[in-house]
């Protein structure tokens, strides 16, 4: 997790989630209350196969796909 000082209180900027193996599985960028920028990857047999970035819209409760990577 990494955290910046707003003031007198600290605000989360980001959370990184990885697997057992030390692949990042997700990533999530706290931008604003509004909207938070998420990358989550997948792997086959340790092998990165799949990449998606979106942007989440919190009032919403949805994720707008922005782009994506496909790996063979």
């Amino acid at each position: 997790m990494e955290y910046s000082k707003n003031g007198n209180e600290w605000v989360l900027n980001k959370q990184t989630n990885f697997d057992k193996r030390g692949n990042m599985e997700k990533e999530i960028s706290f931008g604003s209350q509004e909207r938070h920028h998420i990358k989550q990857i997948e792997y086959q047999n340790n092998k990165k196969i799949l990449e998606i970035y979106c942007e989440y819209f919190v009032k919403h409760d949805t994720c707008v796909l922005r782009q994506f990577k496909k790996y063979e």
